[in-house]
C-alpha cells in the first residue's frame, strides 16, 4: 500500500490543537490522541512542503526511545499501534491508513510552557549567542570555545515553548519564576536523565546527539510524564560520530540542510525569517527529507539535477531589458510592416534567450561531507599547483583554478561547510582570467571558510569580459556547502586554496559543476 501523505488530519474527535508538526485530539478527559503530519518547520515556521514519511518515522523513533526509559521515566504514550488504537477508538476506523505509523494514544497532561533544551555541543543558535556575546541564554560561557565544541558537561538551557512564532532562550532563573522551584528542578532533573542515556545509547552506535530538547506535562494527580517526541531529528542534532571535526558545522542526520538553506535565504535578503517562509529546491527538499542520511559521498545524494531552473536575482533587471527591447521591436515591425524590423526583433529575441541563458541557476546536488572541497564554479580546470597563500592559510596551499567562459553558469557556491572567517575584496586588472598572473593582478574578492580544523579559501577573479563580482558572504556567516554564495558576469574564474596534504580529485581539463564535482578531499 502507498504510504499516505498527510499535511493536516481532520478526524471524528475535539481538535485540542493543531502546532507545527502535530494535530492533538481530545480522546476523553484522561487521554489524547496525537498525530503527526508530513509538516515540517524550521527556525518556527512551518514550510508550505510536506515531506514524505517523515510523521511515520518521528512517531516510530518516539515510541522506540520512550521504551528504553521505561522503568526510569514516566511516560505519557498508551499505544502507538494504530490497531489498538482504532480498537480502543472505533470512530477512527475510516481513517485507518491515514494514521497507520504515525499517531499515538496518550495520557492527558497540562503541559509545563518550557522546552527543556539540552546541549552538551556548542551549535545552532547557542553557537550565534556565544560568538556574539561570549553567553548562552545570558548565562557567560568560558573564552577560545568553537563551534560544535563539546561541553564538559551537557549543560540545560530552557526555552520558551511557543505553538507559532519564535521560540527564545531563557534562564534557568526566569523558569523558575514561571513554572516554580520544585517544577523547575524536576524537569532539569528529568532532561538530564533522558539525555545522558540517550546519547550513551546513541554514542554506541557512532551517532553523537548534540543537543535536543524535551517536554513535559502534569497528570490531575500531579505526577510530571515525558510527553510529546523524544529524540527525533525534528527535536535533536544528530551528527555521524566518525565524521565529527570542532570548528566548524557538522555533516548531519536531520533537517539542518534545510536550515542552512533558510538561513542563506534570510542572509541574502530574500526573507525575514517570518511566515510565510520561502520554498525551498528540490535539492534542499531531498536533503531534508527524513529518509535521507548523510555520509562522505551517499549515493542518494550523487544525482545532479538541472529540472528546478531559476534566474539569479542580479540578472533580472538584463533579462526584462533585453524583453522589453524584444518587444518594442515587435511593436515596431507590426506597425511599419518593415522586414528589417523584423529582423531586429528576432535578434533581439536572441539576446533575451542568451541573457536569462547566462543567469541561469539550476538547483544542484551532489556528494557532501566534512573532508569533501566541492566546486565553487562550473567551467574548466585550467591549472593545480603548490603555492604560497599568506592571507588566510598562512602558508603553503594547493590552488586548484577553474575558468568560466560566458557559457557556463556563473553561479558560485561554497565549497565547503563551516564559518566564514576571512572576506577581502582587491581591486585589480581585468587581464585575461585564463592567465596565471590573473590571479594576483585582477579584481578578486576573497572567501576564507574555518571548517573543522582546516581552512579553505576560495577567490572570485574578475577576467577580461567579468567586470563584476558578488559576494553574498560576511565574516561570520554560516557557510553551507553547495549553498550559493556570489555570481561573477561574464566569464572569469574562481580559485580555491586547499591545505597541503589534500588529496585533489580535480584533473587538469576536467569540466567541473558548482555543487557537484568533488575536487580535493582534505585531509
Amino acid at each position: 500500500m502507498t504510504p499516505v501523505l498527510v499535511g493536516e488530519t481532520h478526524l471524528p474527535l475535539p481538535l485540542l490543537r493543531r502546532g507545527k508538526v502535530r494535530d492533538v485530539y481530545i480522546v476523553d478527559d484522561d487521554r489524547v490522541l496525537l498525530v503527526t503530519s508530513d509538516r515540517v518547520s524550521a527556525f518556527d515556521v512551518v514550510m508550505r512542503e510536506l515531506v514524505p514519511h517523515k510523521g511515520a518515522v518521528l512517531t516510530q523513533l518516539t515510541t522506540w526511545w520512550l521504551r528504553q526509559f521505561e522503568g526510569e521515566i514516566v511516560h505519557h504514550l498508551l499505544s502507538s499501534d494504530v490497531d489498538e488504537i482504532v480498537a480502543a477508538i472505533p470512530a477512527l476506523a475510516v481513517h485507518r491508513d491515514e494514521l497507520a505509523g504515525r499517531t499515538m494514544l496518550c495520557r492527558r497532561t497540562t503541559v509545563f510552557p518550557v522546552e527543556c533544551v539540552m546541549r552538551g555541543y556548542l551549535a545552532g543558535s547557542a553557537w550565534k549567542e556565544y560568538r556574539a556575546n561570549g553567553t548562552l541564554a545570558g548565562e557567560a560561557l568560558p573564552a577560545g570555545l568553537r563551534e560544535s565544541d563539546r561541553f564538559d558537561q551537557p549543560i540545560f538551557s530552557p526555552a520558551t515553548k511557543a505553538e507559532s512564532g519564535h521560540d527564545e532562550n531563557i534562564t534557568i532563573t526566569q523558569m523558575r519564576g514561571v513554572l516554580g522551584e520544585a517544577a523547575a528542578t524536576t524537569l532539569e532533573r528529568f532532561a538530564r536523565l533522558v539525555y545522558t542515556k540517550g546519547r550513551e545509547l546513541a554514542a554506541s552506535r557512532g551517532i553523537i546527539i548534540a543537543d535536543t530538547k524535551f517536554e513535559f506535562g502534569a497528570t490531575a494527580e500531579g505526577t510530571v510524564l515525558l510527553i510529546d517526541e523524544v529524540l527525533t531529528p525534528d527535536s535533536s542534532r544528530f551528527w555521524p560520530a566518525d565524521q565529527y571535526a570542532p570548528g566548524g558545522p557538522q555533516p548531519s542526520f536531520d533537517k539542518q540542510p534545510l536550515r542552512d538553506w533558510l538561513d542563506g535565504e534570510r542572509r541574502a535578503g530574500r526573507w525575514d525569517g517570518n511566515a510565510p517562509p520561502p520554498s525551498p529546491p528540490r535539492s534542499s527538499r531531498r536533503r531534508a527529507s527524513a529518509t535521507s542520511t548523510p555520509s562522505r559521498a551517499s549515493p542518494a545524494l550523487l544525482s545532479t539535477s538541472e529540472s528546478d531552473m531559476s534566474f539569479a536575482r542580479e540578472g533580472i533587471p538584463f533579462i526584462l531589458i533585453a524583453a522589453a527591447l524584444a518587444a518594442a521591436g515587435y511593436t515596431a515591425a507590426l506597425a511599419r510592416r518593415s522586414w528589417p524590423l523584423w529582423l531586429l526583433a528576432f535578434v533581439l529575441t536572441l539576446l533575451v534567450l542568451w541573457v536569462a541563458y547566462f543567469f541561469r541557476d539550476p538547483e544542484r546536488t551532489g556528494p557532501r561531507g566534512a573532508n569533501l572541497v566541492i566546486s565553487p564554479a562550473d567551467g574548466r580546470v585550467i591549472d593545480i599547483r603548490e603555492v604560497d597563500e599568506p592571507s588566510f592559510l598562512g602558508g603553503r596551499a594547493i590552488r586548484i583554478s577553474v575558468f568560466m567562459n560566458v557559457f557556463n553558469v556563473h553561479v558560485n557556491r561554497y565549497p565547503v561547510s563551516g564559518t566564514v572567517a576571512y572576506v577581502h575584496y582587491n581591486p585589480g586588472k581585468f587581464i585575461n582570467a585564463a592567465a596565471d598572473k590573473a590571479s594576483l593582478e585582477n579584481e578578486q574578492m576573497s572567501v576564507g571558510v574555518q571548517t573543522g580544523a582546516h581552512k579553505v579559501l576560495f577567490r572570485q577573479i574578475a577576467g577580461l569580459i567579468a567586470r563584476r563580482i558578488v559576494t553574498y558572504s560576511k565574516v561570520g556567516d554560516a557557510a553551507a556547502q553547495g549553498e550559493r554564495m556570489g555570481l561573477i558576469r561574464f566569464g572569469s574564474r574562481v580559485d580555491v586554496f586547499v591545505p597541503v596534504g589534500s588529496t585533489v580529485k580535480a584533473k587538469l581539463g576536467e569540466r567541473p559543476q558548482a555543487g557537484v564535482t568533488v575536487l580535493a578531499e582534505l585531509p
